[in-house]
């Protein structure tokens, strides 16, 4: 089983011999899968939802919109083969402190994007910043961050 598992997370980070995925890379991959799958979580995705998710990877990331859009699409394909965020956080919660903040602000400005925040998606916010170690006050604040002004 622990044989499996490790071929699933080659395969989905794509670290075969012949393209090895530098640990940027992976780390690149694994964000825009944790968005992915936020936006995913309502069983609705939105093209608002999309948009904030490109803009986001060109924040986080540094990307410009094409690379994000390139990004996005490979990520996509990693997203749905993914049977949980685990492998995904564990890359981002070796960033500093203040960088996964940001994530999980981008994460909630993914949930917001379509004006109507689903259960689901706080569900698993919160799943994702206790797995990065990020204080309940900062998820807290971040959440309060990415509100939509009505």
């Amino acid at each position: 089983m622990l044989e499996s598992l490790q071929q699933f997370i080659r395969n989905a980070f794509g670290s075969d011999e012949q393209h090895p995925q530098s640990p940027e890379e992976q780390l690149k991959l694994a964000t825009a899968a944790l968005l992915i799958q936020v936006s995913a979580a309502d069983a609705n995705e939105s093209g608002e939802e999309q948009s904030v998710i490109y803009h986001q990877l060109s924040q986080l990331l540094s990307l410009t919109l094409e690379e994000s859009r390139a990004l996005y699409i490979q990520a996509q394909k990693v997203a749905e083969d993914s049977v949980s965020v685990y492998e995904f956080t564990r890359l981002v919660k070796e960033l500093e402190y203040e960088e996964r903040y940001k994530m999980i602000l981008a994460l909630w400005q993914v949930a917001y994007a379509d004006n109507n925040l689903d259960p689901h998606e706080e569900a698993l916010i919160r799943k994702i910043a206790d797995l990065v170690y990020l204080a309940h006050s900062d998820y807290i604040r971040a959440k309060l961050a990415a509100q939509p002004n009505d």
